[in-house]
């Protein structure tokens, strides 16, 4: 896959993982901050605008946009090292506000679903992905019944992005030129 294609697949991975909980919590957003600066991800990308392009669009279609997400994840082309990044990137989002409840976990689960790559292969690379492999989905019926226990209802709150402490103005974020 293309290095920007991949990157804006990565960003829409941070985004679903950010809101699975159906909150946004400050730490989540200066961890993609944080990413986007120090590894040189999403360069050249306007990141605020994009992350506010898929806050309406999940504001808009509720668990339709969850929906597509795997839809679009499940048809990607990703090498072993692509998967990887994204399973540490999602990680990574669920982990960012150190509060993680078992249904953004069930949430890594159905993204390391849609990868082909082994969980043996997983472990043996990534040994503290360990408790997002446990078994969940082995089988599709299994993967349709925590589907189905992800997606409850039909509708989903509205999401808004919270104000960070010490962070630009809203004008700076909404221009692009948060930190």
């Amino acid at each position: 896959m293309e290095r920007t294609e991949f990157e804006g697949l990565l960003l829409k991975t941070l985004f679903a993982c950010m809101a699975c909980d159906q909150a946004i919590d400050p730490s989540e957003l200066r961890l993609i901050r944080s990413m986007a600066s120090k590894s040189g991800l999403f360069q050249g990308r306007d990141l605020d605008a994009e992350l506010d392009a898929m806050r309406q669009a999940l504001n808009t279609q509720g668990y339709a946009f969850f929906r597509h997400y795997f839809a679009e994840l499940a048809v990607s082309d990703l090498s072993e090292a692509e998967q990887l990044e994204l399973l540490d990137t999602a990680v990574a989002m669920v982990e960012a506000d150190e509060e993680i409840e078992y249904r953004e976990i069930r949430f890594v689960k159905l993204i390391r679903s849609e990868l082909p790559i082994t969980d043996d292969h997983i472990a043996e690379q990534r040994p503290a992905l360990k408790e997002y492999l446990k078994e969940d989905i082995a089988e599709p019926f299994f993967k349709d019944r925590l589907l189905s226990q992800f997606f409850v209802e039909e509708s989903f709150p509205v999401i808004e992005f919270p104000d960070l402490p010490g962070a630009p103005g809203a004008e700076d974020v909404q221009n692009g030129h948060g930190s």
